[in-house]
């Protein structure tokens, strides 16, 4: 692989992981929904700027794959940023950001689940054991202060992630389409979705002292600039290795968290970490294919 793309894969996951610092100063002044409602708008005029540039009319995309794409705004959009910035109110944006480890774990269970030419080897196994172990040692803590709301942003973390699994796994069935079609047309009835919430939750009146930036950064940096970068390198090196990025984002949450927001580390949270990279990696390298399938398709 040349030089710059390792470069751009190291800045991709510096941008993902930067979310999470974003969200949690952003949640300091703004309720959940608004903060998920401003990150969509904003980033998505980049996105079509961008799909306009490169692709065919996003209108049409949109109208012949409708119901899916439906169903991928809620559930690779909606559902998980609403989780993860209502879980950045109660535990820390170095923590969460190492629930977006387990996503490619979540995909691999899902193949096996629902495609039957897929299975899983003893080290996918182990994986998954490794896996499991180190999400149970991320909210121990919690766990054994009688339930407390961080542990429950410990669950909405957990939750997320399932919904981004499900989505990449969904979105397979759109491969003959480019990934930022697909971005945008997901992001665009996501945005047309949170619209009549509005009425409910109104954004509150602007106070310029406030840290804005944060939903600047957010939105421009780690939505839309995370996802154009993320669809250029998918079109160079494909999404195996720009899924690599995977085992950056705790990293870089971790260390912003702790740089930025002086977040405490926890003794647990280098073997949780360590257990679930060393998982994510057992799970992807085994996979196995059953022959005796393949060999009657």
């Amino acid at each position: 692989m040349e030089k710059k793309y390792l470069f751009l894969l190291l800045l991709l996951g510096v941008l993902q992981g930067a979310a999470f610092l974003f969200i949690k100063i952003a949640v300091s002044f703004l309720n959940p929904f608004n903060v998920v409602f401003l990150r969509i708008i904003l980033a998505l005029p980049c996105i079509y700027l961008f799909v306009f540039y490169r692709y065919s009319d996003i209108f049409s995309v949109v109208k012949a794959h409708f119901p899916i794409l439906l169903l991928l705004s809620l559930s690779s959009v909606i559902i998980p940023f609403l989780l993860i910035a209502w879980a950045g109110q109660y535990i820390a944006s170095g923590v969460a950001s190492i629930y977006m480890a387990l996503i490619p774990i979540f995909v691999s269970i899902f193949e096996v689940i629902f495609r039957k030419n897929i299975g899983f080897s003893l080290r996918a196994y182990l994986g998954l054991f490794l896996g499991f172990i180190g999400v149970i040692l991320l909210f121990i803590n919690d766990l054994l202060s009688n339930f407390s709301h961080g542990l429950w942003g410990h669950v909405a973390c957990f939750v997320a992630a399932i919904c981004y699994a499900f989505s990449i796994y969904k979105s397979k069935a759109l491969s003959v389409l480019a990934p930022a079609l697909i971005g945008c047309g997901v992001l665009s009835l996501a945005s047309l979705l949170l619209l009549p919430m509005l009425s409910l939750m109104p954004l509150p009146k602007l106070i310029w002292t406030a840290p804005w930036w944060s939903i600047l950064g957010l939105a421009f940096i780690s939505t839309a600039g995370a996802l154009i970068l993320m669809y250029y390198l998918i079109d160079q090196i494909g999404t195996v290795f720009t899924a690599t990025t995977n085992y950056l984002v705790p990293l870089v949450g971790i260390f912003l968290g702790f740089i930025f927001l002086h977040e405490r580390l926890s003794n647990m949270l280098v073997p949780a970490v360590s257990l679930i990279l060393v998982g994510l990696y057992c799970v992807s390298t085994g996979k196995k294919q059953h022959r005796d399938l393949l060999d009657d398709t």
